[in-house]
């Protein structure tokens, strides 16, 4: 065969062969989904098609997809979270201000389901259900033991409005069982959780969280006092993480003048809004004393630093948490929900009052209460360090700071004279908790029938030795008993004991009237009050910065929120 032959025939094959294999790629390309994927997407999309078809071992991808997310949206702020369905249900719940339930409260700590109180008019209150009975069994299933908690018990008496549910009830100081039946209804949960006079003309008011109805009872509790001669108030804020920014917005707008900026919200996604009072408020020019802590946040924190800002009241704690991203529910089919970060809020003056973070996650940021105790700034305002170029005004030129919180305009320290070594052994082995619950419980004839209000109640504690009680109680549970540190502590370990018994006995408005005895930050707002200082114009200037200044010039201010 000639050789030009030989060398055609040699291309032809190999050309067959190349074309041949082209289709052969094209069709196994055409099988492979990942090598279809073309945007990031179709990349996720394809990569769990692949798992779900050649995987060694059967897998769910509805399980892996919900195990992804949170990753995901873990890889943003520390504020946009991924919730359950039944994680967003309990939410929604605390935030529409109620539920469907039986309309109680109750404690476990003696692995019975002791009732502390019931609603009055409540489904519990029309059966007749007392403060004391034991809750022995729910719908025939017995719920005493150890492994007895406050959410499995409240799993079983919350359902559907109108479903009855069948108690054991064996009352108090009795061995007698009988069964109650109830028809559930509508709880109100109450996020003002007291409103007193802490004296003749001022007027205190807390406020643990902010949903639905938080706005309507912080009016009520406003109008009642006023009622009883309040000429001032005390706004407590202190341990309140937030919720909705509009009951937040509603209470600013009580307190400010017509037209004062309450706060700004902006984003990459959302333009600029601004948030003005209406001038319709019931508060303004009433003097106005603000109360927060490390652990106020979010709502909270519009609040304050809309009354700070605008000059309308005098701010009184420690430097709030530093939360001022804005959420947004988004919701999924099954009721699982997703809350991104859309927006920063900004308050009046131009600050944002959100901490600095990193993305996907920081440690430092989670540690950051542990790192501001460590540092001092709980007991000291010299140790807050703030950067330069956060330096804001208010609307009558005073200083305020941005980039982590909302500084107080009197900064009151945490107090730990007493707090030793027995102090923080019983409270962090619960033993405190327990024996104020079970010296409530043995003494209910007694402290119920024979004194009259609470201040002969703290009188009546006060007489009783109950610190030593306590060190005998936890002598018995394991804890030695040591006398010098028992006796320097004392007046803390009061502080707490009285107001948790007051509380099992009465209820936490009662329980916060025989805190504000003792509550230095209370102390603070009354003195101002008694020495006629109404306005943070009023306040005499300080003899040392607030704050301690960084030499960094070069950061930025941080983001900025709401729930």
């Amino acid at each position: 065969m000639k050789k030009w032959v030989k060398v055609a025939l040699v291309c032809l094959l190999l050309l067959l062969f190349l074309v041949g294999g082209f289709f052969i790629g094209l069709k196994v390309k055409s099988r492979n989904p990942l090598m279809r994927a073309v945007t990031p997407m179709d990349k996720l999309k394809a990569t769990l098609q692949m798992i779900s078809e050649n995987y060694v071992d059967s897998v769910d991808p509805d399980e892996l997809v919900s195990d992804l997310i949170p990753m995901l949206i873990g890889q943003l702020d520390p504020h946009s979270t991924y919730l359950t369905a039944e994680q967003r249900q309990a939410e929604q719940e605390s935030l529409d201000g109620y539920f469907y339930g039986i309309g109680i409260t109750f404690n476990t700590i003696i692995d019975t389901a002791v009732i502390i109180q019931t609603i009055p008019n409540g489904p519990s209150d029309i059966a007749g259900l007392k403060a004391g009975d034991r809750i022995v069994t729910v719908d025939g299933r017995d719920i005493t033991g150890q492994s007895l908690t406050p959410d499995s018990v409240r799993s079983l008496l919350k359902g559907k409005d109108g479903t009855i549910v069948t108690l054991g009830i064996r009352p108090y100081n009795s061995k007698t069982l009988s069964e109650v039946k109830i028809k559930r209804g509508v709880v109100n949960t109450n996020t003002v959780g007291a409103a007193l006079m802490v004296n003749d003309s001022l007027g205190f008011i807390r406020i643990s969280s902010f949903g639905m109805s938080t706005y309507d009872d912080f009016m009520q509790s406003v109008a009642m006092l006023r009622r009883e001669g309040a000429k001032g108030l005390i706004l407590d804020l202190r341990d309140n993480p937030g919720g909705l920014m509009q009951a937040a917005l509603s209470i600013a707008n009580e307190v400010l003048p017509r037209k004062s900026l309450i706060i700004y919200t902006d984003g990459a996604h959302q333009d600029r809004s601004d948030i003005y009072s209406d001038g319709t408020g019931t508060l303004i020019d009433f003097p106005v004393y603000v109360l927060i802590n490390e652990l106020s946040a979010s709502s909270s924190e519009i609040v304050s630093g809309a009354i700070q800002d605008n000059d309308a009241g005098i701010i009184i704690g420690r430097r709030s948490f530093g939360k001022g991203l804005v959420q947004k529910p988004f919701e999924y089919y099954d009721g699982s929900s997703v809350h991104l970060t859309i927006a920063r809020y900004h308050t009046a003056s131009g600050r944002s009052i959100q901490r600095e973070y990193q993305l996907g996650g920081d440690e430092e940021y989670t540690h950051d209460w542990i790192d501001r105790v460590l540092g001092g700034e709980m007991f000291s305002a010299d140790s807050i360090k703030i950067k330069r170029d956060l330096v804001y005004h208010t609307k009558a030129g005073r200083e305020v700071y941005g980039g982590g919180g909302i500084m107080p305009d009197k900064f009151v320290a945490r107090d730990t004279i007493g707090m030793n070594s027995y102090y923080a052994e019983v409270l962090n082995r619960g033993y405190l908790h327990q024996f104020a619950f079970i010296y409530a419980d043995r003494h209910r004839d007694d402290l119920l029938k024979r004194l009259e209000d609470t201040e002969h109640i703290y009188s009546f504690l006060d007489n009783q030795g109950l610190v030593w009680q306590l060190a005998t109680f936890a002598q018995s549970k394991g804890l030695p008993r040591r006398s010098f540190l028992i006796s320097q502590a004392e007046e803390p370990l009061n502080n707490i004991l009285y107001p948790l018994i007051v509380d099992y006995l009465y209820g936490q408005k009662e329980a916060w009237r025989v805190r504000c005895y003792s509550d230095s930050m209370v102390k603070q707002a009354s003195e101002l009050f008694s020495q006629g200082i109404y306005s943070p114009l009023a306040l005499p200037s300080p003899t040392t910065s607030l704050i301690e200044m960084s030499d960094s010039t070069d950061g930025e201010e941080g983001d900025s929120d709401d729930n």
